[in-house]
């Protein structure tokens, strides 16, 4: 009988200290929640007149380009609407956009400027990818710094951003902005990091955006 009394007790003894454990667990996680990831804010984009964008889209022509291609060289004026449409709506959706422009006012502090934020249009919110942000911040390290304020007024981005959701509705737009000034070590990481990307990632396409020309 005394051995059966031990044995039910130790028991008892194990399994209260069991349930003591899963409550403490249980409190503490309520206590100190996990950290969550820093909200996303929203950038505004300057209105881009609909009317001029749909104009553009019922203009486009067919253009041959190959199924394979996961990077673009695009202008980023008004001007060449129709064209930029044509070379959009030519391609399968990606489901990721990495969209790199001029940093046309130098207001990064880095080489490098991340949009970790939501562009707002009239009508729509193009959103970021959280993911591809993490990477690129893990590659370039010390030439880039993320800061939303570079992007407020960037015509390189918010230029194309309305014919990119015109054109795949579904598309995630990660932004980045290039320092004119950006030393060539930057540059050539800059390079070996889209390269590692794009080899990665079939459903990644790089727009490159530049001015092309001005008078």
């Amino acid at each position: 009988m005394a051995s059966d009394f031990r044995l039910t007790w130790n028991i008892f003894t194990v399994c209260l200290f069991a349930i003591t454990l899963l409550a403490v667990s249980l409190f503490s996680s309520r206590v100190h929640p996990p950290e969550l990831p820093p909200p996303i804010p929203v950038t505004t984009i300057p209105d881009i007149t609909p009317s001029h964008i749909e104009a553009s889209f019922l203009a486009k022509e067919t253009v041959s380009i190959s199924s394979e291609t996961r990077l673009l060289l695009l202008p980023h004026h008004l001007v060449a609407g129709r064209e930029i449409a044509s070379t959009l709506t030519s391609l399968r959706a990606p489901q990721r956009v990495l969209l790199l422009s001029p940093d046309h006012f130098s207001q990064g502090k880095t080489a490098f400027s991340l949009a970790r934020q939501r562009f707002r249009g009239p009508e729509y919110t193009i959103d970021p990818d959280l993911q591809l942000i993490e990477q690129l911040t893990r590659a370039l390290d010390q030439d880039l710094t993320i800061d939303p304020a570079v992007f407020q007024k960037e015509h390189g981005v918010y230029g194309l951003l309305p014919f990119i959701h015109r054109a795949w509705p579904e598309t995630s737009v990660t932004a980045l902005s290039v320092r004119n000034d950006s030393s060539p070590r930057a540059v050539q990481r800059l390079s070996d990091t889209l390269q590692r990307l794009i080899e990665r990632d079939d459903d990644l396409l790089v727009v490159i955006t530049i001015d092309f020309s001005h008078d």
